[in-house]
């Protein structure tokens, strides 16, 4: 398969980037620039791997802002939850798509490589366990001098207009990448979002590192968690709330 031949961006297409997405897109321009130049390989090949083990440790995609007593409900099997809707599946599977349309001209680009992409993180701090993906630990783009890791998250047209997620999502998605960036050593992660409705747009956010929160907010917590396990005893509610799931499920 060969690469794409590279063409220089007319001013006028330029100019409608920098309108659309403005100055302080890093990587957004270089994904719209590839789709412009029209040139593409006679194949691109995507692969979906919808499927992940099921395993004992802690998950920075899910368990960095449920309150420690959910955490331990969970992982002691006393949280039910129902069966994905037909809709959610669907939009798993197709959001899997975009991710491996996005992984091949990230590739094509030269910004990362295999080796950098769905990245198998696994970490041991203490007594934790923790495993998880990365969509993308290094990408290095052009003028920046350190690479960034990429997260990419797929929206429904109506999402993707809004300047966020609504607000615990939002907060999910910023936790998960600083636990990430807290074992990985990288100090900044793109959040890409991808709108999956037409007119597929893209567009970014920056999320620094922050060590100190990972350790006092993340870390701590879970480890509360593993002390309550292992001494037979529930930990602290975390979350203050009065219906707390968590605490109904260890009455």
């Amino acid at each position: 398969m060969g690469r794409i031949g590279v063409r220089a961006i007319s001013p006028k297409v330029g100019a409608s980037f920098a309108k659309q997405y403005g100055s302080k897109d890093l990587l957004v321009p270089h994904l719209n620039a590839w789709f412009s130049r029209g040139v593409f390989p006679d194949e691109i090949p995507i692969l979906i791997q919808p499927n992940k083990a099921k395993d004992d440790a802690f998950h920075p995609s899910s368990d960095c802002l449920d309150c420690a007593r959910v955490i331990f409900a969970r992982r002691a099997g006393l949280l039910e939850s129902e069966p994905p809707s037909l809709e959610l599946m669907k939009s798993f599977i197709y959001g899997h798509f975009i991710h491996g349309l996005i992984y091949f001209i990230l590739k094509d680009l030269g910004f990362t490589t295999d080796e950098e992409i769905e990245f198998p993180f696994e970490a041991q701090e203490g007594g934790l366990q923790i495993k998880g993906h990365i969509d993308v630990r290094k990408c290095n783009i052009p003028g920046q001098t350190e690479p960034f890791t990429v997260d990419i998250k797929s929206q429904a047209g109506f999402a993707f207009n809004k300047p966020y997620p609504e607000g615990y999502l939002y907060e999910k998605y910023k936790a998960q990448m600083k636990t990430y960036m807290y074992f990985t050593g990288v100090g900044k992660t793109i959040i890409l979002w991808a709108e999956k409705d037409t007119p597929h747009g893209y567009k970014e956010t920056i999320i620094s590192a922050d060590d100190n929160w990972v350790e006092h907010e993340i870390l701590s917590k879970w480890d509360d968690v593993v002390t309550a396990e292992q001494s037979g005893s529930i930990p602290d509610c975390t979350c203050g709330l009065s219906d707390c799931v968590g605490t109904a499920a260890l009455v």
